[in-house]
């Protein structure tokens, strides 16, 4: 495809692969050819595209008291005060690579200099002429439509759960595009089974330009694998990975449910608040255990299976993925605390099992964000809007808790049992089997 470009005034073609590469190298979201010595600050590669300056629309930003203008085509054809327009591609590439500003004044010391290839020359140059404009669209984003990825385990041992999570993902978005999609736009979903390798299914997705990925589950403690998802910037929405510690805000990556480190610490404080004349006992949760407190002694599973007498009284605490070892070992005197990665109000909606119920949560969180960041999206849309929707509840009585600091949806909940009320609720089922299969 050709396209006309703005040339100082005049009119130029373009390739729309050079728009695509410009985007990419502007958003920061490829590495310039030159590596470390494309700017004579030796930037790394995540910080040498000019929207960490102009910001991601080109429309110029200040932070930490400096400074930079906008530099799309309105504003570089534009007087700026007294200061002459650019008037010619030329001009326009003299600024980059020589800090040759309007005029021919230099332009400040902290405009890096930028020493590029002929190929990304003329891309960036093509791209200048759309950033900011309706045009200037994300991978995965068109005029009428949006494509979210799905990683998931679809076939195998785990591909109940992961085809539960697809299920409900698939409804919620279903239903958003009967009622006309978000902003005009179709949601598309593309899905990968991560049953043939998780990173496999990873690069598959990247290369179908998908917007961003919603829900997902992966190994947590795979670092390349998420590493390979910040170098292609697709956001993640909500993933049902639950990590060992909760991690701080990332710029491409949130979760939906608490980390085990915080499961263990609301469980040891629950369990000294438990009325009981017995032990305080919690099971013992991952390698990196976190040890009790004075009056809570952590123990293992053979030592539950060595409970007291069926007349001594105790309080018992576990997470979720010791449900199955308790259940049928437990006496009827002892009280017990459940630790769920995500408020207990999630198993009151009877509307589907556990592992449908959290893709549809993933889902609504994903469509509430996108809804809140508008019509003209950039590659950290859904991550920055993250916080604005702090108090939307994708199920009700648990909403999400997103916040600057904070890249998890949701804290960790407790459900009670004790010995005059032995039921369990009925969404427990799934995700005990599920869980017994890790």
């Amino acid at each position: 495809m050709i396209l006309l470009i703005w040339a100082g005034g005049s009119v130029a073609f373009a390739r729309a692969g050079d728009i695509v590469d410009g985007r990419a190298l502007f958003q920061g979201t490829r590495p310039f050819s030159a590596g470390i010595a494309a700017t004579d600050r030796h930037l790394p590669a995540a910080f040498a595209g000019c929207a960490n300056c102009h910001g991601t629309n080109g429309a110029g930003k200040t932070e930490g008291g400096m400074s930079a203008p906008a530099i799309g085509k309105v504003s570089l054809e534009s007087l700026r005060g007294p200061l002459a327009p650019y008037r010619s591609k030329d001009a326009v590439l003299a600024a980059i690579e020589a800090g040759i500003g309007r005029g021919g004044d230099p332009l400040g010391s902290i405009m890096p200099r930028y020493t590029l290839s002929a190929d990304e020359r003329e891309a960036l140059f093509s791209y200048l002429a759309r950033v900011g404009t309706p045009a200037d669209l994300p991978p995965g984003v068109s005029a009428d439509a949006l494509r979210l990825g799905l990683l998931l385990p679809l076939s195998g041992p785990h591909a109940k759960q992961g085809q539960a999570v697809a299920d409900g993902i698939t409804r919620v978005i279903t239903a958003t595009n009967h009622a006309g999609g978000i902003h005009g736009r179709r949601i598309e979903l593309i899905a990968r089974d991560t049953a043939m390798g998780e990173r496999a299914a990873l690069n598959s997705l990247v290369r179908q330009d998908i917007y961003a990925i919603v829900g997902g589950m992966w190994d947590a403690t795979d670092d390349a694998l998420e590493q390979r998802l910040a170098e292609a910037r697709i956001p993640v929405v909500a993933s049902l990975v639950v990590r060992q510690d909760a991690r701080p805000t990332n710029r491409w990556i949130s979760d939906l449910m608490a980390s085990r480190t915080a499961q263990k610490k609301l469980l040891e404080a629950t369990l000294l608040s438990c009325q009981t004349n017995g032990p305080r006992w919690m099971l013992q949760m991952g390698k990196d255990a976190i040890r009790g407190d004075a009056g809570v002694v952590e123990v293992t599973d053979d030592r539950v299976r060595q409970l007291p007498a069926p007349e001594a009284d105790g309080c018992l605490g576990y997470d979720l993925s010791n449900l199955g070892v308790v259940k049928s070992e437990v006496t009827e005197h002892w009280r017990r605390r459940i630790v769920l990665p995500f408020p207990a109000a999630v198993l009151s909606d009877a509307s589907g099992d556990i592992w449908t119920l959290l893709g549809a949560a993933s889902s609504r969180i994903a469509m509430e964000a996108l809804s809140a960041a508008g019509a003209s999206l950039h590659e950290t849309s859904l991550i920055e809007v993250l916080p604005q929707i702090a108090g939307f509840e994708p199920i009700p009585g648990a909403p999400v808790e997103f916040s600057v600091g904070r890249a998890n949806a949701w804290d960790a909940g407790i459900l009670a049992l004790d010995p005059e009320d032995n039921s369990e609720s009925r969404n427990m089922g799934p995700w005990a089997a599920a869980k017994k299969e890790d």
